[in-house]
């Protein structure tokens, strides 16, 4: 089997692309963005890591849940909570899955992050992170409420 791929600049931002496969019935999909990488990117071969910020920089200063959600059906496989917390109190960090019409929080018990700590969390801790899942709501909670600093929390994990 013999593949060609020819790409062309239309001088508008998009390209159009020739594609060739000679002496076989297979179909390739072809990735037709560019990445920023000036080439085509097959996408049965392309995968790319991706970091979803929820908490950015929440400056928390009461004891009352503190929760966002995001799409994270695109990350295939396993995924993992990232939490960089400069605040001056410890913080409980409960995952939830969430989909259409449910939300559960049957991803394990809430972890905590110490006062100025940083922690990675992936599925030895949250068995439910190497699911397919369509949402994922983060909850931040203080015991004690925090006076200052801040906190991110993200979700990472491969999109394909």
């Amino acid at each position: 089997m013999a593949s060609t791929y020819e790409r062309r600049e239309n001088g508008d931002g998009t390209y159009s692309v020739n594609t060739a496969v000679t002496d076989s019935d297979a179909i390739i999909p072809v990735d037709l963005r560019d990445h920023g990488m000036n080439q085509l990117n097959p996408l049965v071969t392309k995968s790319y890591m991706a970091q979803i910020p929820l908490h950015n920089a929440s400056a928390i200063r009461d004891t009352a849940n503190s929760e966002i959600s995001v799409d994270v059906s695109l990350i295939s496989g396993e995924k993992h909570i990232i939490v960089n917390s400069s605040l001056n109190q410890a913080v409980d960090i409960t995952p939830y899955a969430e989909g259409v019409g449910y939300t559960f929080a049957g991803m394990g018990a809430s972890k905590n992050v110490a006062a100025g700590g940083i922690a990675i969390y992936t599925s030895a801790d949250f068995p439910a992170l190497k699911s397919a899942l369509q949402k994922i709501r983060i909850r931040v909670k203080a015991a004690t409420a925090p006076t200052t600093g801040s906190i991110n929390t993200a979700i990472e994990g491969v999109q394909s």
